[in-house]
């Protein structure tokens, strides 16, 4: 089934999250602060988005996947205006 998969979601997911990690302090090792920034915006990224599956009444319909970007722009807007 098309959610029987979370040993494999979540082994995939530690593992972006480290690389993700890893590369960031590679642009300024001596800085947390920049890695935990980027952790935090790529998590605001995902936040925003949403997925669908279809259904039939019994099962999930594999091949009716679709991919929503919600209020990104009224979130990065609200960003720039605080302070």
């Amino acid at each position: 089934m098309l959610l029987d998969d979370y040993p494999n979601a979540l082994t995939r997911a530690t593992n972006f999250d480290n690389n993700l990690t890893s590369d960031a302090l590679a642009v300024t090792p001596q800085n947390r602060d920049y890695a935990d920034i980027v952790a935090l915006s790529v998590r605001q990224l995902f936040g925003h988005i949403e997925l669908t599956a279809g259904w039939n009444g019994t099962t999930l319909v594999q091949n009716d996947i679709m991919v929503f970007m919600r209020g990104m722009w009224f979130t990065f807007v609200e960003f720039l205006n605080v302070g």
